[in-house]
């Protein structure tokens, strides 16, 4: 399955014809964040510590439910939210009583990785950052890189135009991008690479893409070309790689596939 590249109006254009369909905003952000709970759940399967930070639109509410599926896994689960409570929309503090009223299932008391989710700003927000997302922002950069935290970004990172891949000097330095419906062409821009890492699609159901002329490739959408394999298949059934080296490393590469 092909992962388009889209703009912020084509994803707006997306959500808008979901909801003509009668799809609620709420159902597209409880699918979303069940979705970015699943893949921090797969690179975190033993639990861990959670520090979510919301924002005050629907990115927010993203990042709260997936904070209440990691809560009722048996995670520890602190939300900080980047304004007053009643700032916030009707759907995000509706969000915001859910996680609260989550029961805590914590199973494991000895827990190790801290993980950052990013649920600041999303789609059209645009450089330069603000108090008090900037100071949160630093914040997060800061626990990265001195306490070892894990950041996944959810739909972008925080102060990335999601269009023309422009970043802000304090724009969150993000491991993981949970990018939703498709990615956005900022995403895959040449000097975003750094602040986006590992990105990943979080696929809603209800949101439809026209063939685009660009894709990207994503676990998902190459899983199709690995064929589960025999247990008893050996190495040399399956073709020959060739590495050429030159003096200061890897100079070039080819394959040859059987």
């Amino acid at each position: 399955m092909e992962t388009p590249v889209v703009s912020a109006a084509e994803m707006r254009a997306a959500e808008e014809a979901a909801f003509a369909r009668g799809i609620s905003a709420e159902a597209l952000m409880d699918e979303a964040g069940r979705g970015v709970a699943r893949m921090v759940r797969g690179f975190f399967p033993q639990g861990g510590r959670a520090l979510v930070l919301a924002g005050k639109g629907n990115n927010g509410g993203d990042a709260l439910v997936c904070a209440a599926h990691l809560k009722r896994a048996g995670w520890q689960v602190d939300v900080r939210l980047a304004c007053d409570e009643s700032e916030s929309n009707a759907l995000l503090r509706q969000k915001i009583a859910e996680f609260r009223d989550t029961p805590p299932q914590q199973t494991n008391e000895n827990y190790g990785s801290l993980v950052l989710i990013d649920g600041l700003l999303g789609l059209g927000s645009k450089p330069t950052l603000r108090e008090p997302i900037l100071s949160l922002c630093r914040e997060a950069n800061r626990l990265r890189q001195e306490a070892g935290a894990f950041v996944f970004a959810v739909d972008q990172p925080t102060g990335l135009d999601a269009d023309s891949g422009e970043i802000d000097p304090d724009c969150i330095r993000a491991d993981f991008t949970a990018t939703i419906g498709a990615a956005k062409r900022g995403l895959v821009a040449d000097g975003a690479l750094n602040v986006v890492g590992r990105l990943e699609v979080i696929r809603l159901e209800a949101l439809t893409f026209s063939a685009g002329e660009e894709t990207v490739a994503t676990a998902d959408s190459l899983r199709h070309l690995l064929p589960r394999r025999d247990f008893g298949a050996y190495k040399n059934q399956f073709g020959r790689i060739g590495l050429i080296a030159g003096s200061r490393g890897f100079s070039g590469a080819a394959s040859l596939c059987a």
